[in-house]
């Protein structure tokens, strides 16, 4: 009953002290802030991972990666992959890392994990992953050429048309029941630093709504590559017109991927492996 007493004296007294309510003040102040901070992780973490923050903290690590390195610097950046597979009759192993919304990340190794080639795909419109190829273009006067300048040009996944690109080296496209697959490749020699770039219409990539079947593209149906396909041709002329880039491969230097073993390899994810989990 004493203690009682002894403390509601003490409250009285303390409810009348300027340094009493003074400290409660600060704690309450110090109270407000810390909630405050906890509050402001919450919308932090909320605005990278569904905004322009996120995003670009992606494009960042896309931008770092390179053939030749060995594969656990891609696991170190974007975690676990999805799926390893061995390819049939190879000793080349395919990885697949993806992002629920924006992206796809094909990596092909050899038996010592180094990456021979990689792929990014894009899945969204508003994600532009890109690259800058280093070019050289013949400087000609009086019908000679008289030396070499040194340009570039990017190349922005959803947005970059095939035409953009230029003239390519060979044209693969494969058309089915259900599938469709077209890629080009590009091979600059020195300035593209020996290795080879493909740019593809992968159809688990972002796609506009345009139809690959409104084009006679004249393409094997069994999945073999056709020689004879031409830019030029008048239908493959027009769909390089309309249909944009989402898949671009960049490979190690001097990597012959014209070998038997890559004969009917395809840049990008395979929709039959990856649709499973979509």
């Amino acid at each position: 009953m004493k203690l009682k007493q002894n403390i509601n004296k003490f409250v009285k007294r303390a409810k009348k002290s300027s340094t009493f309510i003074f400290i409660g003040i600060i704690l309450l102040f110090f109270s407000s802030i810390i909630t405050i901070a906890q509050g402001g992780d919450i919308i932090k973490q909320l605005y990278y991972k569904t905004n322009i923050g996120y995003k670009n903290q992606l494009l960042s690590k896309i931008d770092k990666l390179s053939a030749g390195v060995n594969i656990g610097i891609f696991i170190e950046y974007f975690g676990a992959p999805t799926f390893k597979t061995k390819l049939d009759d190879t000793n080349v192993y395919e990885y697949i890392f993806l992002d629920d919304k924006y992206y796809y990340i094909q990596a092909l190794t050899d038996l010592d994990e180094s990456v021979l080639a990689y792929s990014v795909t894009t899945r969204d419109k508003q994600f532009n992953p890109e690259i800058t190829l280093p070019l050289s273009r013949a400087i000609i006067e009086n019908g000679k050429v008289i030396g070499s300048k040194d340009i570039s040009l990017k190349v922005e996944l959803g947005k970059t048309r095939f035409v953009d690109l230029g003239k390519p080296n060979e044209i693969i496209s494969r058309l089915g029941a259900h599938d469709f697959y077209y890629s080009e490749r590009y091979y600059y020699g020195n300035p593209g630093f020996y290795q080879t770039y493909y740019f593809t219409q992968n159809e688990m990539g972002y796609i506009r709504n345009i139809a690959p079947q409104d084009f006679n593209l004249e393409v094997d149906d069994l999945g073999e590559k056709k020689e004879d396909i031409k830019s030029t041709d008048k239908d493959v002329s027009d769909f390089r017109k309309n249909f944009i880039i989402n898949t671009y491969t960049i490979t190690a230097p001097l990597v012959d991927f014209d070998s038997e073993i890559f004969k009917n390899l395809q840049f990008g994810p395979n929709k039959y492996q990856v649709r499973v989990i979509n």
